[in-house]
């Protein structure tokens, strides 16, 4: 089964699991063009790790398919939430 991910303005692409890294570049190069911002692009394989400063860890647990499983290990202080979840935060405090 194809997933269809559209990058705006009439533009589809279809998702397959050999072209994943391949739409990633393309998400990414996509939102750089839309927000005017630079994305760094990395490639990680299970087990390996990211850091981000000297305090924040996102390591890759597992690759199934089309989905990525990772973990952050952070300070409490630092909010760690899935989009989702914040923009649902955002605007129910909007809301209120």
């Amino acid at each position: 089964m194809l997933k269809y991910f559209n990058f705006g303005y009439g533009q589809t692409s279809p998702i397959r699991p050999q072209g994943i890294k391949k739409t990633a570049t393309k998400l990414a190069t996509w939102i750089s063009n839309v927000y005017n911002r630079s994305m760094l692009i990395l490639t990680r394989k299970t087990g390996e790790t990211i850091t981000i400063g000297e305090k924040i860890q996102v390591k890759v647990l597992s690759i199934k398919g089309g989905q990525v499983r990772i973990g952050i290990d952070a300070p409490r202080e630092i909010n760690v939430n899935r989009e989702e979840v914040q923009l649902q935060q955002k605007s129910t405090s909007t809301t209120e």
